[in-house]
């Protein structure tokens, strides 16, 4: 069975997420000092409500190889014998899968360009 994993910035619709079974690895929003996971502690609606009640700036970081393994890992629990990995960000893929190497399934990394994959997921949601 192939398993997609993706990161939270790729933005997959929710009922695309559920549909195919997607595991999202949520990407950290850091806030007046505070740390947030995308659409799990913190929503797009959050987000957008907030943001002209404060003159703080938000950030982001990418979720760490340590939640993409686990997130490979529940896939394999899942019945995942291959995955796709789909990402915004292709900045530390190569430590990632020197290391998933090891593990029993074959596995590619897809980086979407943030031009492309917005306008691809408002045309399949339509």
């Amino acid at each position: 069975m192939i398993k997609i994993v993706t990161d939270s910035a790729c933005d997959v619709p929710e009922g695309l997420t559920q549909e195919y079974g997607i595991i999202k690895v949520p990407t950290h929003i850091i806030w007046d000092g505070e740390q947030y996971l995308d659409s799990v502690t913190m929503t797009a609606d959050e987000f957008y409500r907030r943001l002209p009640t404060t003159s703080a700036i938000p950030t982001s970081s990418q979720p760490s190889m340590g939640e993409f393994r686990q997130a490979y890992l529940d896939a394999a629990v899942q019945g995942a014998t291959e995955i796709v990995c789909l990402t915004v960000s292709g900045k530390f893929w190569m430590p990632l899968r020197r290391s998933v190497r090891r593990w029993c399934f074959r596995w590619v990394c897809l980086r979407l360009p943030t031009w492309h994959a917005p306008a691809g997921w408002d045309q399949r949601s339509n």
